[in-house]
């Protein structure tokens, strides 16, 4: 919500009219009268036949009466004079009336008469307004949001509710609390308009233009019922002119072109009896007796307060806190900050009264009121930052979201789909992120803009392009660029009124504000001359806010063009300005839900949206996602420190400087500094300054953990010798190397004390690493890969080395100091290669066969020499790195053996050059990572996911925050609920679990699974030997009605598929007109055949009825007495057996019976196979399992087949075992792989 601007002069004559009645002593109705030349005020008497005279104002023309009896007022409004004006009695005369002028239009008014508070409607600006009586000029904006052209209002002071009628495109009722919450929806359609209300009862009612009947509900919308009034409505001009409760009736005035009445409608007792009243009027307002409020609500009457319950020195207290406010601010900043301060204070006598709620050096920003939300640029941070204030504490909050290469000059908002654009200084690109902060790219190229602005509802983008004087914009996706220029014209400052489509601009030239309709090629309309200089411009409804980079604002009415008087704002200088408001806009965004679908950025245009992808990332047709391509041909690693991101840079001329970038998809990264690849592994290594870590990833961007870490590890250098699997790492703070085994992250002190270390590089082919130091003593040192010995032999002595690195010309580095390139030769010679001019502050240096490269920190560049011609060249993207460090070059090099030391080498394993490799005896250490304020996670082990495994990352390692994990289950095993986790706040959201598709009951020692439909049994690490049940579906059973001439064939269960397991079990045969059908064929035994009968039902066959050797829970015989059928007489006079199987509590006609028939043949039973399988060749693979089903058609329903498999048991499945089965049903599985 938002104040909107009210021009608002006062007009006060305190010259008394002749004394009059006091009308407010007693209740009863006041009626206005309003004729062409004058304005008549009466009382109606109690009984309402009679009027008494009170005042009359010649020459005004007033509507909409409203009484306040505490103050003795009587508040109107003037239409004539669009002034909204009250009246007052005091010392027994009627006073003139002070009237304040509104540009707007009000519709409708009421009264709080409790409070002293006047409440109207504002259908040119869509707004409820709110002001105190004792002090009209200050508005404030009760809502504005989702209003459309609303009518009457009334307000329930001792409900504390405010009620009001839209009847735009959408007509409806609506309430919310005096301050504008709690809004809700009474009534939808029709066309309301007037509105009052019956406190007592707690009843509105309004008239429906559209039938011309009152309507009428509660205060919560219940309980609605029309109203009809018996009267001659058949002119045109005909309307209801006022509406009122008083004394349990309604009373409504009307008139047309030649008449004019009053009726009186009864309410309750007297539903709905009409009668009409002496005197006619245009308007009537009700003096009531004022409601005794008690305690606590009546110390905030005077406060438009809410109660709020706080506690205070440990006691449960109420106290009264205010609740409205302007909801609208203007927010600046000077060369002291970002200041906020109420918008009505530029309309208002009153002095601005701002706070500093930022207070560093800020240059431009942006407002987001929906989310609440502020973005600037901050020249300290060097960065878009992101300013909130906390609901709780009142505090205002910042964190730094988009670090960028340049400071910026302009920022806008796409608060529908949240996302920022911004423009920096020196760059022609408009650049975007989400409102994370995340997936920075370029939008457009080559666009010299000044100023940008953005229309969220007509999803365009616009900016100013001053050099050439024009506007220019495009969709909001970067697509569709247009341009708005004229020959006569040139454009120095832009802002966008949205409500009304319109761009506002000053012309130079002309020193005139103008108007451009940017839907419509109109030519543009001038607002206001005589500007000499703008230099940046705001708009608040309809008013343009000027400044010319001063302590003043000038705001002119884009409709009338009539400045008001220029105000004085600030002590210093105002450097930027933004009004923050809402215009009546509902969210149309096709990114508001799940991102439009798009994986990084959603960028909205006229028509549906696109899906764009952040630097690095590649956009793939996948589900609008976004890729990495990593190349492992000849490429660089580059890291940008402090825009965190580590990119794989390759040179290849057949594509666009842009995407020979991609990015390493690795999460959690503070300030990454020095970087190495192990093209063996495919592992990239870097150092993080400030989480005092190294980490790794693959190149494929999955196994990213920390493989180093201290609280006082500070690593400004790495190389890996790719042979030894060492990487070296230079330990600044404590100075020494560290070799790192990469294989078994075991770690040792590679060489003697060097100061401060702060450079690396090796020379493999020589059995050398060179180190640079950055001590008290600067130096360069040699240090023997084989002895772990530095030495300065034949290397001279520098000034302020820093990065080296080792070439087959030689050695070069960096001279700090000297703002030089030297190279250094085998026997020591120095040469000068390339001199910097002052201000180039080079961070990293490596090479190929060919050229060096460098990354530079003030240019934000990487530059590359030529080792035979000397020149240079750029090759960075100039705009896209923040801050430049760590450089390392992969290419087509030499290769090396491995090292293959005498085992075992508990020590260090390396190369001696072209002597054997040998172990150097002293011993590593465990890799030890003490990071305690670090946001780190450790990876579960398998052991942790029972029944899977964790995939993406490395199980035991740690990891930084954000970082994710999927489990993989096994075979025939899915995920429970998600598959991924995900580390915050040093531990994990969810550790996923996997289970069996069929389920396992019992143990490793003893256990089954029983299968009911196909599917696959996976044979787990553990198992040897397995016994399995098979059996086949039934037959179905024959029924005489049936035009076939047997039922269907039940069919055969297999286990396995190859010949060592395979047991098979055959399915019944349906019965037929003439016989039962025949039992199925099994491996241990034959199913029983079904009976037959001729004139009634018969059963079907079954497995155990052949199986007499011991009686199962799991199966029964078929065999439920002579001549009849289960389905017939189980409810009767059979006592049937349940099963004890815990997960199938149904009667024993189940696996593999056969089904009845109704005379006719019943179906066979299914064969019965129970081998014993050896499963230790097919550990860890799947056995596929064929269930077979019962015969169809049938009449009766036939069982179908099993396969049912179990460990840990030597003997047959009895009654007994059955016991332990059950007992164990109700134990949790401890089935581990």
């Amino acid at each position: 919500m938002d104040t909107f601007l009210y021009i608002l002069t006062t007009l006060v004559m305190t010259t008394s009219l002749t004394a009059g009645l006091n009308p407010f002593t007693s209740p009863g109705p006041i009626v206005m009268e309003t004729t062409s030349d004058s304005t008549v005020f009466s009382k109606f008497n109690y009984n309402m036949d009679s009027t008494n005279h009170l005042a009359e104002y010649p020459d005004r023309m007033f509507t909409s009466l409203s009484v306040y009896p505490l103050g003795q007022t009587c508040v109107l409004v003037d239409r004539t004079h669009k002034t909204i004006c009250k009246i007052t009695y005091a010392n027994e005369l009627w006073n003139q009336p002070e009237c304040v002028e509104t540009f707007g239009t009000i519709n409708g008014l009421d009264i709080d008469d409790v409070r002293g508070l006047v409440f109207w409607t504002d259908p040119d600006y869509n707004a409820i307004i709110m002001a105190r009586i004792s002090n009209l000029t200050d508005h404030h904006v009760i809502v504005d949001t989702l209003v459309d052209r609303p009518g009457g209002i009334a307000v329930h002071p001792e409900a504390g509710l405010l009620f009001w009628t839209d009847f735009g495109t959408l007509p409806k009722v609506e309430r919310s609390t005096l301050t504008g919450r709690d809004r809700r929806t009474l009534m939808i359609g029709g066309s309301p308009y007037m509105l009052t209300i019956d406190r007592a009862e707690n009843r509105l009612f309004w008239i429906n233009s559209g039938s011309n009947t009152i309507e009428s509900c509660d205060t919560t919308g219940e309980r609605r019922y029309p109203m009809f009034v018996n009267i001659d409505r058949s002119t045109a001009s005909f309307v209801w002119s006022s509406m009122v409760v008083y004394q349990s009736r309604l009373l409504l005035s009307w008139r047309d072109n030649s008449r004019a009445g009053a009726l009186s409608l009864g309410l309750g007792a007297e539903s709905q009896q009409l009668r009409s009243l002496s005197t006619s009027f245009s308007d009537i307002s009700i003096v009531r007796e004022q409601p005794q409020l008690q305690g606590m609500e009546a110390e905030c009457v005077d406060c438009f307060c809410r109660l709020r319950s706080t506690y205070n020195n440990g006691s449960l207290t109420t106290e009264c806190a205010s609740e409205y406010s302007s909801h609208g601010y203007v927010f600046y900043t000077t060369t002291r900050g970002l200041y906020r301060m109420d918008s009505y204070h530029l309309t208002t006598s009153q002095l601005p009264q701002a706070t500093l709620i930022y207070g560093a050096n800020l240059s431009v920003f942006t407002t987001d009121l929906v989310n609440e939300k502020l973005f600037a640029y901050s020249y300290e941070s060097e960065a878009i930052i992101e300013v909130t204030q906390d609901s709780l504490t009142g505090n205002w909050i910042t964190r730094d979201l988009i670090m960028t290469p340049a400071p910026v000059k302009s920022i806008a908002v796409d608060w529908m789909s949240r996302n920022i654009y911004w423009i920096e200084h020196g760059s022609e690109h408009i650049s975007v992120a989400n409102y994370e902060g995340k997936y920075r790219k370029w939008l457009m190229a080559q666009v010299w803009a000044d100023d940008i602005k953005v229309d969220p509802h007509n999803r365009r983008l616009f900016w100013l392009n001053s050099s050439l004087g024009l506007i220019e914009g495009a969709n909001l996706d970067g697509n569709g660029q247009f341009r708005i220029g004229y020959t006569n014209r040139q454009f120095t400052a832009l802002t966008i009124d949205c409500a009304a489509q319109r761009l506002i601009t000053f012309d130079f030239r002309s020193r005139e504000l103008v108007s451009i309709d940017y839907l419509n090629s109109s030519p543009p309309d001038v607002i206001r001359q005589g500007f000499w200089h703008v230099t940046f411009m705001a708009m608040i409804k309809d008013y343009v806010v000027v400044s010319n980079d001063s302590r003043y604002l000038t705001l002119v009415n884009t409709r009338t063009g009539i400045p008001l008087e220029t105000r004085y704002v600030a002590d210093s200088a105002i450097i930027h300005m933004e009004i923050n408001h809402v215009d009546n806009v509902i969210n149309t965004s096709p990114c508001m839900e799940a991102n439009g679908g798009c994986e990084q950025l959603c960028l909205p245009n006229p028509s549906t949206r696109s899906c764009r992808c952040g630097f690095g990332y590649h956009e793939s047709s996948i589900d609008n996602g976004c890729s990495t391509r990593f190349m492992s041909n000849s490429f660089l690693l580059v890291v940008d420190q402090i825009a965190p991101a580590i990119y794989q840079y390759y040179d290849d001329p057949q594509r666009q400087v842009i995407d020979r970038y991609t990015i390493i998809p690795a999460v959690g990264l503070k300030q990454p500094y020095a970087v190495a690849y192990d093209d063996r592994a495919q592992f990239i290594y870097w150092s993080d300054i400030q989480q005092n870590s190294v980490s790794r990833i693959h190149k494929d961007g999955h196994s990213q953990e920390i493989v180093l870490g201290d609280q006082y590890l500070y690593v400004l250098d790495m190389t890996i010798s790719v042979s030894t699997r060492w990487l070296f790492i230079s330990d600044y703070s404590r100075n020494h190397i560290i070799a790192l085994n990469v294989n078994t992250l075991r770690t040792t002190t590679f060489s003697g004390p060097v100061n401060r270390v702060y450079g690396l590089s090796l020379d493999q082919a020589n059995r050398y690493m060179y180190a640079t130091g950055y001590g008290t003593t600067p130096n360069l040192v040699r240090i023997d890969m084989y002895t772990g010995m530095p030495s300065l032999d034949r290397l001279p002595s520098l000034v302020l080395p820093g990065k080296i690195v080792a070439h087959d010309t030689g050695i070069y580095l960096i001279e700090q100091y000297l703002r030089l390139i030297i190279r250094i030769d085998r026997t020591g010679n120095q040469e000068d290669i390339h001199q910097f001019q002052d201000g180039h502050e080079v961070q990293f240096i490596t090479a190929d066969t060919i050229y060096l490269y460098w990354t530079e920190r003030n240019t934000k560049m990487i530059y590359r020499l030529n080792l035979q011609t000397r020149t240079i060249s750029q090759i960075g993207l100039q705009g896209m790195l923040v801050r430049p460090a760590g450089l390392t070059y992969f290419g087509l090099r030499r290769t090396y053996p491995d090292v293959i030391c005498p085992s075992p080498c508990s020590g260090t394993c390396s190369t001696a050059g072209d002597e054997p490799t040998s172990c150097d005896g002293r011993t590593t250490l465990g890799n030890t990572i003490n990071l305690p304020y670090s946001d780190i996670c450790i990876v579960p082990h398998d052991s942790d996911i029972i029944f899977g495994k964790v995939t993406h990352l490395r199980p035991g390692s740690r990891v930084p925050e954000g970082s994710v994990f999927r489990v993989q289950c096994l075979p025939a095993h899915s995920v429970i609920g998600t598959n991924t986790a995900v580390c915050r706040n040093r531990s994990w959201n969810n550790i996923p679990r996997c289970q069996p598709d069929n389920k396992i009951f019992g143990s490793r020692n003893g256990g089954w699974t029983i299968f009911t439909q196909s599917g696959n049994f996976y044979v787990y690490s553990w198992m040897t030997t397995i016994k399995v049940l098979v059996i086949g579906g039934g037959g179905g059973g024959y029924q005489s009605s049936d035009q076939t001439n047997s039922a269907g064939n039940g069919q055969g269960s297999r286990f396995g598929n190859v010949r060592s397991l395979i047991a098979t079990a055959g399915g019944g045969y349906g019965g037929s007109y003439a016989s039962g059908g025949a039992g199925g064929m099994g491996e241990r035994t034959s199913g029983s055949a079904g009976r037959f009968a001729y004139d009634t039902c018969s059963r079907g066959g079954s497995v155990w009825n052949n199986v007499p050797i011991k009686t199962h829970s799991l199966f029964c015989a078929n065999d439920y007495g002579p001549n009849n059928c289960f389905s017939e007489t189980a409810y009767n006079n059979i006592s049937t057996r349940i099963r004890r199987d815990c997960r199938i509590d149904t009667a024993c006609k189940y696996f593999g019976d056969g089904a009845e028939s109704l005379r006719g043949g019943s179906g066979g039973g299914g064969g019965y196979s129970r081998p014993s399988r050896s499963v230790s060749a097919y550990r860890k693979t799947l056995i596929p399992i064929e269930v077979g089903l019962g015969g169809s058609p049938s009449y009766g329903t036939p069982g179908g087949g099993v396969v049912i498999i179990w460990w840990g048991w030597n003997e047959e499945l009895s009654d007994v075992e059955t016991a332990e089965i059950e007992s164990l049903c109700y134990q949790s599985p401890n089935i581990e792989p």
